[in-house]
């Protein structure tokens, strides 16, 4: 798709299809909190309605994050700085969401270890390597050019989300 910007001749669902699809159901989203009135809710219903805006907060980041790396899909094959540019304002909108999520983790829920991969998890313990992915974005060069890609790769460093 990045190469050629139309959906394959097969009929698979294009990028664009796939984030159309997602802001369809954060907008039914969006207008279900925006019905609720946040002052009469108590136990369970108010845990239920910061459950629901922890959603919509990590939908809203992840189709950003994955409509910026198509447009920086683009910018590489084609060079189109706007392309690069709007790709780096979507990863900073991104960051704006998962801060959100981030407070709203620090109210409602409880860090906890994760044994497995022996980290503590909350949304705000990762808000540096959200923010990363900006600078990393920032680096992007289009194929070809001497300095292609988006510099040494370093898994510390780099956002697995």
């Amino acid at each position: 798709y990045a190469e050629r910007g139309e959906a394959a001749a097969d009929g698979r669902e294009t990028p664009p299809q796939i984030l159309e699809h997602i802001q369809k159901q954060l907008d039914i989203l969006s207008h279900s909190i925006g019905q609720i009135d946040e002052q009469e809710l108590a136990g369970e219903e108010e845990c239920v309605f910061w459950d629901v805006k922890a959603w919509y907060a990590l939908g809203n980041y992840y189709l950003r994050k994955l409509h910026a790396a198509i447009e920086l899909l683009i910018y590489e094959r084609s060079g189109d700085g706007e392309r690069k540019e709007h790709g780096i304002s979507l990863l900073r909108e991104a960051v704006l969401f998962w801060k959100e999520l981030s407070l709203i983790g620090s109210q409602h829920y409880l860090p906890y270890y994760m044994a497995r991969v022996e980290q503590t998890f909350g949304w705000g313990y990762y808000l540096r390597e959200v923010e990363r992915d900006v600078t990393r974005a920032e680096k992007v060069s289009p194929i070809g050019a001497e300095n292609h890609g988006i510099g040494e790769y370093n898994p510390g460093e780099w956002s697995g989300f």
